[in-house]
């Protein structure tokens, strides 16, 4: 486990949270939004697979996978949860780098050569069949133990002793609260091995009778036949849960089918000198923030703009045009920022741990260049012992943590 250097939100942060359906810091640097380098034969949607498939069940909105709460409701509150889109963003920083940090469980293959190094990447999510626009951000980690179920990731509520509490820390509302604060739409894509789960997080799918967040797991694994698999699952008989795939796709349900494909693609991608390939690793975690509705882009001179219909369709247009610029520039820019203020709030990352801001490397070298006498201790702290035991000794039960303590001399000059 590790600890933020600063605390960026009032509520604990976690990777998951009811329903299956559920010294000073550098001169900022210019960020570069390279597309992907390889090429994808989904930039189209593919061919119908020839493979035969067998008749899968339709998915439903049953009454009894919502929750007893308003959705609208509580989806308003956890957009209120953070001051800024920034600290939600590290919110959602907090349960990756927790995932990524956890040791193996006990029999699990953490990857194909057996070596395991954390990694996070934070990359602009691109429309390839569009120009390559940039309409978000997408936040990948690996983790070395097996992922747990992606409906369980998804729940709001836990039960506990009969009365319905909300959850926090693992089994936290960090996920849903940081999604919410930065956009209305998120995609949740999860790897175990060969184990694909998708999950849904969006405002247009709350109700008053209940919140839903909606995951499915595929039983294929093979583009083609989960193509085919999604065909079905996100027919016209879910045209709440089709209008979020189409917004995906700007309006066309193909290519929103097609964009998820490409983004578990990602996941399985094997290339071993490609800094974005995760194929070595058995378990994935991906976030996908589509139209990203912070980060200070700058304001569009066409009168009353803000005014139109955010979600943009794939005709030309001058409105069209200025909201793809305008979720192109919230991205950049909040991804800018994000790489300039990581070093500030995380100071004990692992050199070994692989951190990128849109394939630039993050260094975490911050408070070790600020600060003068820096003195780390190892202390391990046993919850059995009470701290102001008299007879207090170095004990190797309990917990390890890290304490860092020196003296900043900017502080001190101004005070």
């Amino acid at each position: 486990s590790f600890s933020r250097v600063c605390q960026a939100s009032t509520m604990p942060s976690a990777f998951s949270s009811t329903s299956s359906f559920q010294p000073p810091s550098p001169p900022p640097q210019q960020l570069h939004y390279s597309q992907p380098a390889q090429t994808s034969q989904y930039h189209q949607p593919p061919p119908p697979s020839l493979s035969a498939q067998p008749q899968l069940s339709q998915p439903t909105l049953d009454r009894s996978q919502f929750t007893r709460v308003d959705g609208i409701g509580l989806w308003n509150s956890w957009t209120r949860n953070f001051k800024t889109p920034l600290l939600a963003l590290l919110d959602l920083l907090d349960n990756a780098f927790d995932a990524a940090l956890a040791p193996p469980l006990p029999g699990d293959v953490i990857t194909k050569t057996g070596e395991f190094n954390g990694k996070i990447h934070i990359t602009p999510d691109v429309d390839l069949s569009n120009n390559g626009v940039i309409t978000g951000m997408t936040i990948t980690n690996n983790c070395a133990r097996r992922i747990k179920p992606l409906k369980n990731i998804m729940e709001v509520y836990s039960s506990s002793k009969g009365k319905a509490t909300e959850s926090i820390g693992e089994n936290g509302v960090g996920l849903k609260q940081g999604c919410a604060t930065i956009s209305d739409l998120s995609f949740v894509f999860m790897r175990n091995k060969e184990e694909l789960s998708l999950g849904v997080i969006a405002r247009t799918l709350q109700r008053p009778e209940g919140c839903v967040l909606p995951s499915f797991v595929f039983r294929s694994y093979e583009i083609l036949d989960l193509k085919n698999e999604m065909d079905m699952m996100f027919s016209n008989q879910h045209s709440d849960l089709q209008k979020c795939i189409k917004t995906y796709g700007g309006g066309d349900l193909d290519a929103g089918i097609t964009r998820i494909l490409l983004n578990f693609e990602l996941l399985k991608f094997d290339d071993p000198i490609n800094p974005r390939s995760w194929a070595n690793d058995s378990y994935v975690f991906s976030i996908v923030l589509h139209e990203v509705r912070h980060g200070n882009a700058l304001h569009r001179t066409i009168q009353n703009v803000t005014e139109q219909a955010p979600h943009f369709q794939k005709e030309d247009g001058p409105v069209a045009t200025i909201w793809r610029q305008e979720y192109s520039d919230r991205a950049k820019n909040l991804m800018t920022t994000l790489y300039e203020e990581l070093p500030r709030h995380y100071i004990h990352i692992p050199l070994t741990f692989d951190v990128r801001v849109s394939t630039k490397p993050v260094e975490f070298y911050y408070w070790q260049q600020r600060l003068i006498e820096l003195t780390v201790f190892y202390p391990r702290i046993d919850p059995q012992i009470h701290f102001s035991h008299s007879n207090m000794k170095k004990t190797h039960s309990g917990y390890p943590i890290w304490v860092f303590a020196g003296f900043d001399p900017v502080r001190m000059g101004n005070d």
